[in-house]
């Protein structure tokens, strides 16, 4: 025969209360062979179960040395503890233990996962053992739908499932009937028979009666140990499915190492399947982060879609208009008071290389009003090229020319909101009203909804410069010039330009300038400060969410305390009971992303399609933004979960109902 399996010297367990301490197990000694059939019996508070947990390293011993061929395991990790678990021994409960989110088919399979088995091999020995154990017709069928007998077959078949050397059996038969019963203790000694060792814990007389070998314990000591059957020197059962201890070397370079893609592979389709066995509790763990996706997307794509309309209309007049004011600037209280630009200016900027139009521009307020009705209104003395300058495309009619400026004609054109409003619906072409009491003929209505230089909240009224200045105000001055310089010219150059050769007519700089090109930078600035503080409001609603997720997931581990026993006690470590339910948690954010931006594109699509006045951009970096943060979210907020579970006491766990 071969050298002890296992064997335990002066092995003590003790349990801490409040104030005191119980000794489970005092100075154990024991070893056994491979190949055996124990059978450890014992009144209830023997201490019986307790050290069936420590041969199994469920749980640790208080002192003493325990050797499983020939290696010490207090020299073990506890995740090599894990994985001497999963490949070495099988457990077989008196309440079963399966997991009740899982059919009989994916319970069996659970210690394969930890191994690293592939899914089709793994898939293929859990159908081979469950037939073999006369369940092939009920591998879909959840532990509820299955009695007490064919639930122990199942627990059976998984363990054995990773060609376990050992199997242990706590009380096997204690929750089934007599025939049930006698059935479980066949195929147990049919393993044996096989070469299987199995080490059985029950208080009935008549089931250690089978065993090779019966040890009686009682107050924590053996008191009896006693051999009624040799071993049979046999072949391991299905030896192609284990794994020599001495080859593992328990170390990370063992066979059973996990790749990276195959942890989070098994993870997901575990986290999964918590999530539709828990529908409802998913779906509002998902509710707080698909809020704040939808927040961030909403608030993204209004901010796009705010800063694109603006930086288009912008565009349509070129980033190179550059306006030029008397005075020094805006809030000099002289500004208006320096009157030196005049129509000279106007035609020497003109002629330059790379000015494209230029305008004189002369405005004030003004009252407009018909035989019906009066307001006050915006009044501009232009050229013809100011609609060139500022892109303004004619709604109707036509607009003003060189013809009506030499003749100092009295036609004005209007912008279409003041036909709207002033005339009710009318048409206002060719229509005669008083600008400070002077009649002028409407005779073209210009679009400028979205225009960026012009007013939208006041009536704009356009007439030739020269009745400006001769019929309704007396001035040989002009109030601005405005310029549009010519494509793929740069705006700094042109300026530089434009006022050197101001300066050399005016022999000083009495102007200041403004250019839609650093009306876009300033645009673009304030749009992104703006955005960045939008976001930063949609980010704290999905950081809301993501404590939503914490919290649920926190009360989903307190729900699925016993589970994670289950899949400790068959070989997870810490590491994949942490793996399993930040991936869960990961898991649930990216779902509820995916919900969010579904149900963002639908609204994004709503409101553009039925309103007129918002647009919604929806841009990728929006997307991946919301994909990233949502990630991240269930990365940051499901570890404090992840690690609470993988902190789990396996004996306590699985004593949880």
């Amino acid at each position: 025969m071969e050298d002890n399996i296992i064997s335990m010297q002066n092995i003590c367990f003790e349990v801490s209360f409040k104030d005191s301490k119980a000794l489970i197990l005092d100075n154990i000694n024991l070893n056994i062979k491979k190949g055996d059939f124990v059978a450890i019996v014992g009144p209830s508070g023997s201490g019986k179960s307790s050290l069936m947990n420590i041969i199994g390293l469920l749980d640790n011993k208080s002192s003493g040395i325990y050797k499983i061929d020939n290696v010490d395991i207090d020299s073990l990790s506890s995740h090599k503890k894990a994985k001497l678990r999963c490949n070495y021994f099988g457990f077989i409960f008196q309440r079963y233990n399966l997991i009740h989110s899982l059919n009989a088919l994916e319970n069996v399979q659970v210690p394969t996962i930890y191994k690293g088995v592939k899914e089709k091999y793994r898939k293929e020995r859990a159908i081979s053992l469950l037939e073999s154990l006369s369940l092939g017709h009920r591998l879909y069928h959840k532990p509820s739908e299955l009695s007490g007998g064919q639930q122990q077959r199942v627990s059976i078949a998984r363990a054995l499932i990773n060609g376990s050397q050992v199997i242990l059996a706590d009380e096997p038969t204690g929750a089934l009937d007599s025939k049930s019963g006698h059935d479980i203790l066949n195929i147990l000694k049919h393993l044996n028979n096989e070469g299987t060792t199995v080490i059985i814990v029950t208080h009935d007389e008549n089931i250690a009666k089978e065993a090779k070998r019966i040890i009686q314990i009682s107050d924590g000591k053996i008191t009896k140990d006693k051999r009624v059957k040799a071993i049979e020197d046999k072949l391991l059962l299905d030896s192609n499915f284990k794994d020599d201890l001495s080859n593992l070397e328990f170390n990370t370079n063992s066979l059973f190492k996990k790749s990276y893609f195959t942890i989070i592979k098994d993870s997901m389709n575990i986290a999964l399947n918590a999530l539709l066995y828990n529908k409802m509790k998913s779906f509002f763990c998902m509710l707080g982060i698909i809020i704040g996706i939808i927040s961030l997307i909403l608030v993204l794509s209004i901010s796009r879609g705010a800063e694109s309309k603006v930086l288009g209309s912008i565009a349509s007049l070129g980033t190179n208009t550059i306006s030029i004011f008397s005075g020094s600037r805006f809030s000099n209280k002289r500004h208006n008071q320096v009157q030196t630009l005049n129509f000279n200016d106007v035609k020497a900027v003109a002629k330059l290389p790379f000015v494209h139009s230029a305008s004189p521009l002369v405005q004030s307020q003004a009252m407009f009003r018909t035989d019906k009705d009066a307001a006050s209104a915006m009044l501009y003395g232009v050229s013809e090229k100011i609609f060139d300058v500022y892109g303004l495309k004619m709604k109707k009619g036509r607009r003003i020319n060189e013809y009506d400026i030499l003749y100092n004609k009295t036609y004005c054109v209007i912008d279409d909101q003041t036909e709207e409003n002033f005339f009710k619906g009318e048409d206002a072409l060719h229509k005669v009203v008083f600008v400070n009491d002077i009649a002028f003929e409407i005779i073209g209505v210009v679009d400028t909804r979205g225009a960026v230089f012009i007013r939208q909240n006041s009536m704009q009224v356009y007439i030739p410069h020269s009745a400006y200045m001769t019929r309704v105000y007396k001035q040989d001055y002009i109030t601005s010039l405005v310029i549009r310089l010519k494509d793929d010219v740069s705006p700094q150059k042109a300026l530089i330009n434009i006022e050197d050769l101001l300066i050399k007519r005016h022999k000083e700089k009495d102007f200041f300038s403004f250019s839609s090109d650093a009306l876009v930078k300033s645009r673009t600035q304030t749009q992104s400060t703006l955005s960045l503080l939008t976001v930063l409001v949609a980010i704290i609603s999905l950081v809301v969410g993501g404590i939503g997720v914490m919290n649920v997931m926190l009360v989903s581990i307190k729900q699925r305390v016993k589970e994670i026993g289950i899949r400790m006690s068959v070989g997870a470590s810490e590491r994949d009971i942490m793996y399993q339910f930040l991936i869960e948690s990961i898991v649930i954010c990216l779902i509820a992303s995916v919900l969010g931006l579904t149900l963002s594109l639908i609204l994004v699509y709503l409101i553009n399609a039925f309103s007129s006045n918002i647009t919604l951009l929806l841009e990728f970096d929006a997307i991946a933004l919301s994909v990233v943060i949502s990630t991240l979210i269930g990365l940051i907020f499901g570890f404090m979960p992840a690690k609470k579970a993988s902190l789990q006491n396996i004996i306590e766990a699985l004593s949880k109902d």
